[in-house]
């Protein structure tokens, strides 16, 4: 199995692009292939590296332009990058019109509630969604807050239980859900941290790739996205 995972800018470095190891390794450890391509919003680029691949990762990354859901930048939102909202628009069109399964991850769910007509908390402190910040700086790695999922929950019935705990590593939410967004998981505070949308696309707020090689949980996030890979191939 072939997966296209976006790379992504660090901030003040937008001219280089990155990918961390804990994406790919937790896909080639569960027999699927990473590719990973440059940030392009060219179609007959992105129609060419989509050519016979089986999933789609929307990895993390900056913050998405609040002008893509009509509001105004806050003096909280931080670096936001067009190039990398223009590729993954493109690439879920793409999966749209190609049935592709696709994951979502911190910055990639937000993008796809984006995509289907949504709203951001551009800060979710700065504008009340909760008083805890959910970047607690530098400890990305450390389990951070519970999750709880809907028992019904794509990723719910893969692992088996409702809760457990998360890492965290992100300032902006989801707000408003968009058109055919269900959402399927909150943190304790009410923060929106996993969602679905059809039978093709899960994502989650926090960062699993970071948590799967030693918690089964986050595991299963992966799990998962692989599974729904091999059940769109039959």
């Amino acid at each position: 199995m072939k997966v296209l995972v976006t790379p992504f800018f660090p901030k003040g470095k937008d001219n280089y692009l990155r990918m961390s190891y804990f994406y790919t390794d937790a896909l080639l450890e569960r027999g699927a292939h990473p590719i990973i391509v440059p940030i392009t919003s060219d179609p007959a680029a992105l129609e060419t590296y989509t050519k016979d691949i089986d999933g789609i990762l929307l990895s993390g990354g900056v913050d998405v332009n609040p002008e893509r859901y009509g509001e105004k930048l806050m003096k909280e939102c931080e670096t936001h990058d067009d190039k990398q909202d223009d590729m993954a628009f493109k690439l879920l069109d793409i999966a749209q019109s190609k049935n592709l399964p696709v994951l979502g991850i911190c910055r990639g769910i937000q993008i796809i509630n984006v995509y289907f007509g949504g709203t951001l908390y551009q800060d979710i402190v700065a504008q009340g969604a909760s008083k805890l910040s959910h970047r607690p700086e530098p400890k990305h790695y450390d389990y951070f807050h519970d999750v709880k999922l809907d028992q019904d929950a794509k990723l719910a019935k893969q692992i088996g239980r409702t809760e457990f705990a998360v890492n965290s590593m992100h300032h902006q939410a989801i707000k408003d859900a968009g058109k055919g967004i269900k959402i399927v998981g909150h943190a304790p505070d009410g923060i929106i941290e996993a969602i679905e949308h059809g039978d093709n696309i899960v994502a989650v707020q926090w960062h699993p790739e970071m948590l799967a090689k030693k918690d089964e949980n986050s595991a299963g996030v992966f799990d998962l996205f692989v599974k729904m890979m091999k059940e769109n191939k039959k």
